[in-house]
């Protein structure tokens, strides 16, 4: 049977200036019923994003008669801190041939291979998020397990909800070594662009969502 050990980590999300936001001060301090006014509500929602890297503003009208309360901003900051807890999660898995695969491709010698990985971009979890899948074409020496050539690398969108964009700003890929094992790695970096109804302001939103991930792959 094809044996796969999968490895995750949490990579911490390092921010160089955590941006102060009164807003949220506030939220946390006050009853859950108090109003607050939508320009307010919006400007603590963006400075929350911006502590995460993600661009957030209203496009088009900006009038709004929405009634907010501290409650629904509570909700919304856990959403937006749910979403990057979800975008720092960086996995790899290392895949052996079984026996009878080797077998089958050993008088071949050369052949052709592809890694996949698939990670998901989101602004808001169930709402705005695109699924990245990255493609690397390889050709590996069937009888010796090791890697002969990088051909291609590519990225497309395998699935999203209230997607605007994907722009792959890079996508890199090498022969590298890890514990004495060789590896196929990818490093993928670009901005996943997102357009929708705000929910709690029932305003037009777009939010700029940045994509940095790692994979590892073994080549048998």
């Amino acid at each position: 049977m094809m044996k796969r050990i999968r490895i995750t980590a949490l990579f911490t999300l390092i921010v160089s200036s955590l941006l102060f936001n009164p807003h949220a001060a506030f939220a946390e301090n006050r009853d859950e019923q108090t109003y607050f006014s939508t320009s307010d509500y919006i400007d603590a929602v963006t400075n929350e994003y911006k502590r995460f890297g993600i661009e957030f503003e209203v496009v088009g009208d900006q009038e709004s008669e929405a009634k907010l309360t501290v409650g629904d901003l509570n909700r919304e900051i856990e959403q937006i801190r749910e979403a990057s807890r979800q975008a720092a999660l960086a996995t790899v898995d290392i895949v052996d041939l079984d026996q009878n695969q080797n077998q089958q491709v050993f008088r071949a010698m050369p052949y052709s291979k592809e890694y996949t990985k698939s990670i998901r971009a989101t602004s808001v979890p169930a709402l705005a998020y695109a699924d990245i899948t990255y493609v690397v074409q390889a050709t590996v020496n069937a009888q010796t397990g090791t890697l002969i050539s990088i051909n291609n690398a590519y990225s497309y969108v395998s699935y999203a909800v209230n997607l605007e964009s994907w722009q792959q700003t890079k996508l890199d890929t090498s022969r590298t070594y890890l514990y004495g094992n060789e590896f196929v790695k990818a490093h993928i970096v670009g901005f996943a662009n997102f357009r929708y109804t705000h929910p709690s302001t029932g305003l037009t939103v777009s939010a700029t969502v940045p994509v940095d991930h790692i994979t590892l792959w073994a080549t048998e």
